[in-house]
Formats: structure tokens, C-alpha cells, sequence
């Protein structure tokens, strides 16, 4: 029996309904119902299962844990667990804001002294970092897990209060193609997106190992912060801190970090340039033609837009108006180029993200200092623009479902399966190099396709085509 048929059974149990009724308020003879409950038969499609779940009157909780059931037995435990992580960490980043208040302590790092459990670790550990943004030629150097939260919280509010500070941070990710270890790892960038996203001068430098093992084994201390002044050894809970300003064991921190550096790859590309694309997406050859997707709440309209329209878009009165215009303009001419090179441009967005641009007149990502709010007329030609697929005949949006994901307007992803690059497009874009967690995120788009988590596109298309007369009413 698979754990679907096993809930199944129980809950119809439970709910003291008969087969019969049970078919007769569903699309299922009994035959098929009782294959169902023995593990026999599972109905490919969940469309066809609501009926006969709604029958059983069940509570949101147990609605909820019938379904997972019912995933679980159709994709597998593993999948299932990786995409719940991956829903999950999507959902927590998308209304990331880089809201941190800075704060200091009135206390200086004491020097070789010992600290005990887990509040007055934290207090050190803050009081030394926040040490050295005083200095001009300040560093941060660190080897611990992104599992330490408050150090992860520390070190944005000093990158956001000393965005010239150098911090680089040494993390262990979990090896194995497990989804138990995949979830650690999504979890691990999602301590680190804030960082990411907001700074850069932090640099993330990965490399594998089995973490529990790795960790346990290694000393009572194998965690470790390092400034130009202080070197502060953690243990494994964070319930232990050493601090000492003594040169000799700086220096001997100092080979450690450098030693482990040289064994680690870069976690993300923050070039200037990064690209889920190369430098000219028009030269393609067949055999390399991109399968595109980007998740954000808006659908991806800027390509759509008029040139016209898009220089009007630019505020006049900002001192690099002409840089700012041309570069709005080559942006989206390059957009296009993708989009015809590609075999596929999913758009996948949400009607709360889409509604609420339509309100503002503003896109995603786009500074209010900057530009001025989109001319409805304007919209409704792009919107047009974008249900007709006269010029870019591979994209297609999707509308994801209410309860699918939650993403703020600002947020954006983009995703290549073609080199498995997948691009933030944050307040500091950035390209995920480590390839484990790009294929798992990128993977997470198919999955919300088949288990049918969007709209179809032609629900899609005559959704937005009513908000297209809705705008002309106006």
C-alpha cells in the first residue's frame, strides 16, 4: 500500500461514509475507490481526487496532510521533501527588505577569556565583529555553519553599516544526493540570502563533506572567527566561545583559514556582467537553445514595452538620465534576443503580484527615485503584446494558484536549463554557482507544472485578457 492509500483508508474509515456514497459524490465507481484504498490504482491527475477528498469533510490540517499523502505517493518521499524545502526557502527570500537595525554594545572584546552558553557567546561574538568596522583596513574571516542565525543576522547589520568591510565565510555543505541533505543545504542558503543579496564584500566559499560527522570530529572547537585584532574559536553548539588577541595564534588561525580557502569553490558570481545567458544569446547554436523560466509576482513585461514608452519611463530630472534611459533600453533589447533564442520562456507570476503593479504602474525592481510609473495605455499594449506571441512565440505565462508560493513584488528569479544557471536578481544580483542546489531550485519549476500548482495558459491568457478590458474601462 502506498502512504496515500494507507491515509485514505483512514480517513474514509473515520469519516463513516460508504463506497457507494463516496461515488456517487466523486468521478470514481467503487471498484476504482477500493483499488485506490488497497494501493492498486493512483489517479495521475489531483483534479480528479478533489471531489472524493472534499466528500470525506476533513479539516484544513487533515485536507492538508491527504494531499502531501497523495504527493509523496506520486513523486516519491526524497522529491517531495526537496521541493517542500525549495517552496519553502523561495517563499522566506521573496520578502527579504534588508530591514536590519544597527545596533552597537557598550563594551569593548575582553582578551583571552573563556565565555559560556549561548548569550554571552553572542555578545562576544557581536562586540568583536562590531570592533572592526572601526578599523580602515578592517577583515572579517569566518569558518562556521550558516546554522549559527545570530551570526548570520550580525554580519548583515555590520555589511549594511560597513559596506566596505571584507568578509569571507567558509561553509561546510552536505554531500549525497539524499533529500534530507539537499534540505540542509537549501536551508543553509537561505541563512546566507540576506548576505547575498544586499552586500558586496561578503564572499561564500563551499565545499562538501558529511556535516554532522565532519564537524563532531574535527575538535571540541572547529568553528572559528577571525578579525585583524581578534580570534574567536567556537564550539559546535555555539555555547563555547575562546577569545585572544594574541599574534601567534592569529597567525596560526590565519594558515588554517588560508589552507581551507584553497580547497573551496565559490558559492555565487557577482560579476558585474553575470548572466544566466552568454555574452551574445543571439548565437546559439540548435543544439544549445536555452529552456528559459523566470518566477516572479509581476509577469515579465519590460521586453513588451514600446521604446517610447520605456524612455518615458525615466524620470528627466535625475542627473544621469541619458546612461539611465540607454541602459533600460539595452536591457530589454537583450531580453528579447534571449527570448527569441530560446525553445522555452516560462513566465511564471501571481494575480496578488500582478494587481498590485497594475495599481502602482511600477515594475519590479525598479527605483521610484528613478522612474516614473508606466501610462496604463502603455501597459495594455504590452499586455497585449505579451498574449499575442506575434514576436516571441516561446514564452508563455503561467499563473501560479493562491496557495502554491508567496513572493513580494520586488522579487525575481531566472532560471537556464541549458547550464543550469540560475540568476537572483536582488538589490546585488547574483548567479548560484554550486550546482546541487541550482538543479534543485531549477527543478522546482517543472514540479509546480505537474502537480498542477499553475494555471493552465490558456486560463493564464484569459485572465490577463480580462485585465486587459478592465484597464480600457477605466
Amino acid at each position: 500500500m502506498s502512504l496515500f492509500s494507507e491515509k485514505l483508508s483512514y480517513y474514509i474509515k473515520k469519516s463513516r461514509l460508504t463506497l457507494l456514497y463516496l461515488s456517487s459524490v466523486s468521478n470514481f465507481d467503487v471498484s476504482y475507490i477500493s483499488k485506490i484504498k488497497k494501493g492498486e490504482r493512483l489517479p495521475r491527475k489531483k483534479e480528479h481526487l478533489v471531489s472524493l477528498i472534499n466528500a470525506l469533510r476533513l479539516s484544513p490540517s487533515e485536507k492538508e496532510d491527504l494531499w502531501d499523502a497523495y504527493k509523496i505517493s506520486l513523486i516519491g518521499e526524497d522529491q517531495f521533501l526537496q521541493y517542500q524545502a525549495v517552496k519553502k526557502f523561495l517563499s522566506s527570500i521573496s520578502g527579504f527588505n534588508g530591514d536590519y537595525a544597527i545596533c552597537k554594545f557598550q563594551h569593548s572584546p575582553l582578551t583571552n577569556s573563556v565565555y559560556y552558553g549561548k548569550t554571552d557567546v553572542n555578545h562576544i561574538v557581536k562586540a568583536v565583529l562590531e570592533s572592526e568596522t572601526s578599523k580602515e583596513n578592517g577583515f572579517i574571516r569566518i569558518v562556521a555553519q550558516p546554522d549559527y542565525q545570530f551570526l548570520m543576522d550580525v554580519l548583515v547589520s555590520v555589511s549594511l553599516s560597513c559596506p566596505q568591510m571584507e568578509i569571507t565565510q567558509i561553509i561546510c555543505l552536505q554531500t549525497g544526493s539524499e533529500a534530507d541533505k539537499l534540505v540542509y543545504n537549501v536551508e543553509s542558503l537561505r541563512s546566507m540570502y540576506p548576505l547575498l543579496s544586499y552586500s558586496d564584500s561578503y564572499c561564500a566559499k563551499y565545499y562538501y563533506d558529511d556535516v554532522p560527522a565532519h564537524i563532531n570530529h574535527m575538535n571540541v572547537m572547529p568553528f572559528f572567527v577571525l578579525t585583524s585584532s581578534y580570534t574567536v574559536s567556537l564550539s559546535a553548539d555555539y555555547t563555547l566561545a575562546d577569545i585572544s588577541s594574541d599574534a601567534n595564534r592569529q597567525a596560526l588561525y590565519t594558515s588554517i583559514f588560508q589552507q581551507m580557502l584553497s580547497c573551496t569553490d565559490n558559492l555565487i558570481c557577482r560579476d558585474k556582467d553575470c548572466s544566466f545567458l552568454p555574452k551574445n544569446p543571439v548565437e546559439y547554436t540548435s543544439s544549445e537553445t536555452p529552456d528559459l523560466a523566470v518566477l516572479s509576482a509581476v509577469p515579465f513585461l519590460l521586453p513588451f514595452y514600446s521604446e517610447r514608452a520605456l524612455k518615458e519611463m525615466v524620470r528627466k530630472d535625475i542627473y544621469d538620465f541619458e546612461s539611465t534611459t540607454e541602459a533600460v533600453l539595452r536591457y530589454a533589447q537583450g531580453i528579447r534576443k534571449i527570448m527569441q533564442a530560446s525553445s522555452k520562456f516560462l513566465c511564471f507570476f501571481t494575480e496578488e503580484g500582478f494587481e498590485e503593479f497594475l495599481q502602482s504602474g511600477y515594475l519590479p525592481g525598479l527605483s521610484k527615485d528613478l522612474f516614473n510609473p508606466l501610462r496604463t495605455g502603455d501597459t495594455i499594449y504590452a499586455l497585449k503584446q505579451f498574449c499575442s506571441k506575434q514576436e516571441l512565440r516561446h514564452q508563455t505565462p503561467l499563473l501560479l494558484k493562491p496557495n502554491c508560493i508567496t513572493l513580494s513584488s520586488n522579487f525575481r528569479l531566472f532560471s537556464d536549463t541549458c547550464s543550469n544557471a540560475l540568476v537572483f536578481r536582488t538589490a546585488k544580483p547574483f548567479l548560484l554557482e554550486e550546482h546541487s542546489l541550482a538543479v534543485s531550485i531549477r527543478d522546482f519549476f517543472k514540479h509546480v507544472i505537474e502537480s498542477e500548482e499553475v494555471y493552465s495558459a490558456s486560463e493564464t491568457l484569459k485572465y490577463i485578457q480580462k485585465q486587459i478590458l478592465s484597464l480600457e474601462r477605466q
